[in-house]
């Protein structure tokens, strides 16, 4: 007999992405589309993230019981519709926008009609979730909680952006405190801003968290002044207009007496200090919105906070909350945005069927796989020359790493969500001074601020960077570390400007070679973690298929590339195959 799953699927706005569930909530598959187009924050139909979920589950023997929808998109169009025509909606192209709404739900319920035919359902086999529910959930799936605080905090949909409830285990159920209109709305506040300094709004939001170390939150004082004391009840973004062209609108400009920065200029240090004041102000507006919600918690609720929405990929913000509620555990989707969503739809239908929690999840590792043999051959056919296994050349490898070179990982399943986990990685020598300037000039082409990530392993991370527990967010790269001031040195090149790391922790579990691969390079050097950051080039999403990976590894000038079972050394490779497989085209900047 064939084990019923259900089909998630978020699409739309930004990042779609396809999920696979069964029955008791464990996640067997889910990858965003961006991963299969090549189109960043691709918002199209997931067809091809669809179709793989499709063969995963006929591969698995599995049959397809309900589709399920991370929003609802009637009620999500319609909220479009109707808010499109406010008079006081700034650079609005009315017939535009209500043409393109229309257009986008005729598409998605065409495209829903093909997939439930092509399943032999029907639409009585097809579940509409609630936007932000679905963000929710997501993260409820990664979580062993039966109940605690949930917060869901991001731009907007399906008519609001965001809520604060609670899980409550009694019943099973999700309790809606307080829902966030457009006009009290975080990720857009953070949006603005983001544009405002030049980078795009959807993609650019971390290189926002990563300027703001730079500056002082010199700004600070104009932010409050404009958006209001950073608390539930006086936070408004009134002033800005969702449905304008460009978020940072005039009266914005006017307000903070700055102009919106060409994107690709030079970063001058009022940008720098604009992103440290918005950094700021983001961390006291959440901090003070949990404390006011954990004030009046039922007591009988357990001490967690279940956070969801684009916003809880804000590392510093996370990190923060960790300090300021040491006696709550935190969890979070590792695609805490819109395709995490495709998760939630599925864990929503799965909760209302049930009268119990269901199971809790733990690993990233959730997308397309790898085939050592299927590599192996397809290298050979193309002419690559393999020098021979990784755990056979893993002490060549770490000889390369020390002398400054910078590899690739290409294995196993890709992760899910926006950040590298040790599969899809480009790796280096932490200890190295001039590593940073390397891989951002010469290797993935992108801004010299940006910072790069320490990875290690949970003995390592116990042993040098004062970690007591085994903290899910750090498995995932959703919080930062203080790194010790012991340890700074060793890894100057993965620790930001402000002391900290966005460490990220493995389990010989998780990741036998990688884990495999920190340890011997620390038993030779010291050095207690690697560099992570990756495998793709700037505006490229992460390579997801081995002809991405060799495309990277030929682009980039990657000194070698350890693909699944087989090791390339870029020195041994012929330069005409190497030029063949190169992106000639280039990639859009993000």
């Amino acid at each position: 007999m064939k084990q019923e799953v259900f089909l998630g699927v978020s699409s739309g706005f930004h990042d779609s992405a396809a999920a696979l569930l069964d029955g008791d909530g464990r996640i067997i598959y889910a990858a965003s589309e961006e991963r299969f187009s090549r189109i960043k924050g691709d918002s199209s139909w997931p067809e091809q993230s669809i179709n793989h979920a499709i063969t995963v589950a006929k591969r698995q023997n599995c049959a397809i019981k309900s589709v399920c929808c991370h929003e609802n998109i009637q009620r999500s169009v319609g909220w479009h519709l109707v808010n499109c025509l406010n008079p006081f909606s700034a650079k609005f192209k009315q017939f535009e926008t209500l043409y393109s709404s229309l257009r986008r739900y005729s598409a998605f319920i065409e495209n829903i009609d093909v997939l439930l035919n092509k399943l032999s359902l029907t639409r009585h086999n097809l579940y509409f979730s609630d936007h932000h529910v679905s963000h929710a959930m997501g993260a409820f799936a990664y979580s062993p909680a039966a109940s605690g605080l949930v917060c869901v905090f991001d731009a907007f949909g399906q008519g609001s952006s965001g809520f604060v409830g609670f899980f409550d285990s009694s019943f099973n159920k999700l309790r809606v405190k307080h829902n966030f209109d457009i006009n009290h709305s975080i990720g857009l506040f953070y949006s603005a801003i983001t544009r405002l300094c030049g980078f795009k709004v959807l993609t650019g939001e971390y290189k926002l968290m990563g300027l703001a170390p730079y500056g002082t939150p010199s700004m600070y004082k104009k932010l409050r002044d404009i958006f209001g004391n950073p608390t539930l009840q006086e936070f408004n973004t009134s002033i800005l207009d969702p449905f304008a062209d460009d978020i940072a609108n005039n009266d914005l400009v006017f307000a903070l007496d700055i102009q919106q920065r060409i994107p690709e200029s030079p970063i001058s240090q009022p940008y720098m200090d604009l992103a440290a004041s918005a950094q700021t102000y983001l961390e006291e507006l959440v901090v003070n919105i949990l404390k006011h919600e954990v004030s009046s918690l039922p007591k009988d609720l357990e001490k967690n906070i279940i956070l969801g929405g684009g916003v809880a990929l804000n590392c510093k913000l996370t990190h923060l909350i960790q300090k300021k509620f040491s006696d709550f555990d935190v969890y979070i989707c590792p695609a805490a945005g819109d395709s995490g969503s495709a998760i939630g739809a599925c864990y929503s239908k799965i909760l209302a069927e049930i009268s119990a929690k269901p199971s809790f999840n733990t690993t990233a590792y959730l997308g397309t796989d790898v085939d050592p043999i299927e590599v192996k051959d397809y290298l050979g056919i193309l002419g690559f020359k393999i020098a021979g296994s990784p755990i056979d050349l893993k002490d060549d490898l770490i000889s390369l790493l020390i002398e400054g070179k910078v590899g690739a990982l290409f294995q196993g399943k890709s992760e899910f969500g926006p950040r590298a986990l040790g599969n899809r990685s480009i790796i280096a020598d932490p200890s190295k001074h001039n590593a940073l300037a390397k891989i951002n000039k010469f290797i993935k082409a992108r801004e010299d601020f940006r910072p790069l990530a320490p990875i290690t392993t949970i003995e390592l991370a116990q042993s040098h960077f004062n970690i007591l527990s085994d903290d899910l967010l750090l498995h995932h790269m959703l919080t930062l570390v203080d790194v010790p001031l012991k340890v700074r040195h060793l890894i100057r090149s993965a620790v930001h400007i402000d002391g900290s790391a966005r460490l990220q922790v493995i389990s010989q579990e998780e990741n036998h070679f990688a884990h495999a691969l920190i340890s011997t390079f620390y038993a030779r050097t010291g050095v207690p973690a690697l560099i992570n950051t990756s495998f793709n080039q700037r505006g490229e999403p992460i390579v997801n298929t081995l002809e991405d990976a060799l495309c990277c590894f030929s682009s980039a000038n990657l000194d070698f590339l350890v693909a699944a079972d087989s090791v390339l050394f870029r020195e041994s490779q012929d330069d005409a195959l190497l030029f063949m497989h190169k992106n000639h085209a280039g990639f859009p900047l993000d």
